[in-house]
């Protein structure tokens, strides 16, 4: 196999050893790597290796130059680790080894460098600032140009055809200017697609930004291969930046421009957000913000289309990254008003342009549901001044201004919108206002047998979205309101039913004939028999109504099963009792202990009830079953060769043991009540009595030790989530209420939105953590809140986009507002004023 020999000084040994790792994945099957050091070890000669090398990388650096250039060895242990004298002298005057060598650098290339002579420049690489992971176009090209050495062919990547691809002349020049290597290459390949395009006659198809975004994701070397896709985004994305900036994009021809031979007309935010390229997606919304508002044209031939936002087009394509990025930049108004529906006159109303029920139902979508759930949170300032463009007198402006600059980072409380998660597939509410903007009214096109929102998030286990403040708060709001009220009547309703069987059945027990009353007892057995059959009646009707309504989604909740086993006993209970057969003792035990499980349907009726329950639930379910299911292996395993290795001993001389069946019997025993397997073990042979003691150890030693651990770490884990799936229980819990007919509750107790303070949102947030301290205070917990909230606090204000103009900013926030992300800038370094600016201009 041919050899990659890499050579660096200490200085870069981090960023090359890396490099080296990474290449060796991607050339494993072609060439080994190797570095001076597994020359050492296997004490061979580096002389002699490096002529040997099919092709030699060395790190570049102002250390390694300088290393070379003054013939300064680097020594580590009497150990040559760069032998600077060597690799001067082989590479100089050297044509064929100088044709074998890449020069990769990590920091700035300098004049000073030291470049072999003969050198060709494209096998120079600048990985300044560049990371080394897959997709990156730097490393494509690196392990084009490597491969290329070893097969003796020029390969250099490029993502043109070689007639594109710039002449070194161009690249020197932007070096001298101090840019990288890439840079420059980008530069001049950006100034050739534009003087393409003047070539052509300026036709808006040949557009270069237009070129990249639509026809090279097309084309067939990235269809054939969609894991070289993220390699193309960062080289579109570096291009495009540039041609933002060159005199093509001078009247900002791009904010306007569009696809004229597609028939939707598409913009380029457009493909961006239908080829899910989030960087640049990012680049258009911080250069050109106006294409967040821009649609695509309606079409009605061949196949009818609606015009569509960037945002509407990144859902259809499932682009999850993509598709939250742009609902956060969009205004909380523009977004809420994609998931609602459109009433007009309500002689025809439309339905929501986009179902969040459909986006919530979607796997795919997650992260995109977290940013239409921080889009319904508006945090307000109460009693601040309305600012103006121009101000009377010099006192007034002074005095707004100075109260402006005076506000603090943190709201003092948030609006939360519940309209869309209450609403319906088609975004309809249950109630809609008035005229007079004065009262609410019951919205006749609201589909209340629809489940909401709410209900498909519990359902997704999306664990963001659950944890959400405005699920959060929604679900405190219903459970306060009615919830709890209703669950508790339930709950009643049901201990009544429990009362009425239990004295039915345990009464009956005592009679020889249960068929048969006399007395007052019996009389009241009887009443009791009839509340319970027509509340089994009841309660079948009811779970019947539920899988109508819930479909296949009904049978995946555990606590169904005991839902019908319960109610089925009670009804064989009946027959069997008037035929007189024994069998209705065992039933009528079975109907006993389910109907007394299904009273755990109940538990969240109370916070510690139901986080106990769920954790318990999650033990028995994960640690009880494997354990149970090893123990019934290693338990038959154990009785059947004990049974076997008895009759050994012959039946006569054991009469307690007689068969497989006894020996079970025995074994289980022994376990559960201490109790001996047999009295005398003297009839045992030897192998009997090791199987009995190997069998005892397994169980309670090892098998009794591994299940106490396990339930252990369980409990630890399952107390993290038990507060998730407490309000998962609570959301199916409302929502089942509110789909029982008659009832009506979610359109009678529907809230369109709540005003929550900042204190109250602590309480709700901080409710469930374990490692709060008791004895903190406000403060503290003020604190915490907003360290919690503040992942989806600050994009709700928007941020300050550098990069605009004051008319292209004017224009902007009358539909959207973005946010700041240019050199991994987070939302934290945006400053309050600019915040502010954008908040005011958004309301006022």
């Amino acid at each position: 196999m041919k050899c990659v020999l890499f050579l660096y000084s200490e200085s870069d040994s981090a960023k090359a050893e890396q490099l080296k790792d990474y290449l060796q994945g991607k050339l494993r099957k072609v060439a080994d790597l190797r570095n001076i050091t597994d020359i050492l070890a296997e004490e061979q000669d580096f002389k002699k290796e490096l002529s040997r090398s099919s092709c030699v990388v060395l790190t570049g650096s102002r250390h390694a130059s300088s290393l070379i250039q003054n013939k300064r060895q680097e020594i580590e242990d009497d150990l040559i680790t760069f032998d600077v004298k060597v690799i001067h002298g082989e590479f100089t005057g050297n044509k064929e080894l100088v044709d074998r060598l890449v020069i990769v650098f990590f920091t700035e290339r300098t004049k000073n460098d030291w470049i072999p002579t003969g050198l060709d420049e494209r096998r120079i690489f600048n990985l300044q600032g560049e990371e080394i992971q897959r997709g990156n176009p730097s490393l494509d090209h690196l392990e084009d140009c490597i491969k290329g050495i070893l097969t003796g062919k020029t390969r250099v990547s490029s993502l043109v055809s070689q007639h594109n691809k710039p002449k070194n002349p161009w690249v020197h020049q932007r070096q001298n200017k101090g840019l990288s290597w890439n840079r420059a290459m980008d530069e001049v390949h950006v100034e050739r697609l534009i003087q393409q395009y003047k070539d052509s006659g300026e036709l808006d198809g040949e557009d270069p930004a237009l070129l990249m975004l639509k026809q090279w994701p097309a084309s067939k070397q990235f269809k054939d291969n969609p894991e070289k896709l993220p390699g193309l985004e960062q080289q579109i994305n570096r291009h495009l930046e540039i041609l933002l900036e060159s005199e093509l994009n001078s009247d900002k021809r791009y904010g306007k421009f569009r696809d004229t031979v597609d028939k939707t007309k598409k913009t380029l935010m457009h493909y961006a957000a239908e080829h899910g390229f989030l960087h640049v997606t990012k680049t258009l919304a911080r250069k050109l913000p106006l294409l967040l508002s821009m649609t695509t044209e309606d079409v009605q031939k061949p196949v009818k289309k609606r015009a569509m936002l960037p945002v509407e087009l990144a859902i259809a394509s499932e682009n999850d990254d993509v598709a939250a990025f742009l609902v956060r930049v969009m205004w909380h108004g523009r977004v809420q008003s994609l998931f609602s529906w459109t009433p007009g006159k309500m002689t025809n109303p439309k339905p929501s342009l986009l179902s969040f029920k459909g986006i919530t139902e979607n796997p795919k979508l997650k992260k995109t549901v977290v940013a239409v759930l921080d889009q319904m949170i508006n945090p307000h300032w109460p009693y601040l001044p309305q600012r103006q463009e121009n101000y009377e007198t010099e006192e007034e402006r002074e005095a707004i201004e100075g109260v402006w600059k005076t506000i603090t980072d943190d709201p003092l409380n948030y609006h939360f919108y519940f309209h869309i998660l209450d609403g319906d597939k088609d975004g309809q509410p249950p109630k809609i206002m008035t005229l007079d903007g004065y009262w609410q009214i019951d919205n006749k096109y609201f589909n209340w047998r629809d489940s909401s929102c709410l209900h498909t998030i519990a359902k997704s286990n999306n664990k963001e979205a659950l944890q959400h403040p405005v699920v959060r708060m929604l679900i405190k709001t219903k459970w306060k309101r009615y919830g709890h009220l209703f669950l508790s009547l339930q709950a009643a309703l049901y201990v009544i039913f429990l009362l009425c069987l239990s004295y039915s059945l345990l009464h009956a027990s005592t009679k020889l004939d249960p068929t048969h009353y006399s007395g007052a007892l019996d009389l009241l057995r009887g009443f009791c028999e009839i509340v319970t059959l027509l509340m089994v009646v009841f309660y079948t009707c009811e779970e019947i109504y539920q899988i109508r309504i819930e479909g296949r989604s009904y049978f995946t909740q555990w606590m169904t099963l005991f839902d019908w086993l319960g109610q089925l006993f009670i009804l064989c209970i009946i027959p069997l009792r008037y035929m007189d057969l024994k069998a209705q003792w065992m039933v009528t035990s079975l109907a006993f202990l389910f109907n007394f499980m299904r009273i755990f349907k109940f538990s969240c009726l109370s916070r510690t009830t139901g986080l106990y329950t769920q954790t318990l639930a999650k033990i028995i379910l994960h640690d009880v079953t494997r354990s149970m299911a090893v123990f019934v292996v290693i338990f038959f395993s154990f009785c059947g060769a004990l049974t076997l290795s008895l009759c050994y001993s012959g039946s006569s001389e054991n009469q307690e043991l007689r068969g497989f069946g006894d020996v079970l019997l025995s074994g289980f025993q022994a376990l559960s009540d201490q109790y001996p397997m047999v009295e005398d073990y003297s009839t045992f042979n030897w192998l009997s009595v090791l199987l009995m003691m190997a069998y005892m150890g397994t169980v309670t030693v090892i098998l009794l030790n591994i299940l106490i651990a396990q339930m252990s770490t369980t409990y630890t884990q399952a107390k993290q989530v038990a507060r998730l799936e407490y309000d998962v229980d609570r959301i199916l819990q409302l929502t089942r209420m509110e789909r029982f007919p008659f009832l009506n509750l979610r359109v009678k107790y529907y809230k369109e939105g709540d005003w929550i303070s900042e204190m109250n949102l602590a309480k709700e947030l901080l409710e469930f953590s374990e490692d709060r301290n008791p004895w903190e205070s406000v403060e503290e917990k003020l604190c915490a809140i907003r360290c919690h909230t503040s992942s989806w606090k600050k994009p709700l204000l928007g941020g300050a986009l550098r990069d605009i103009s004051k008319n292209d900013w004017e224009g902007f926030v009358t539909t959207g507002n973005g946010k700041d992300e240019k050199d991994g800038e987070t939302d934290e370094a945006c400053a309050i004023l600019k915040r502010v600016s954008v908040y005011i201009k958004l309301r006022h």
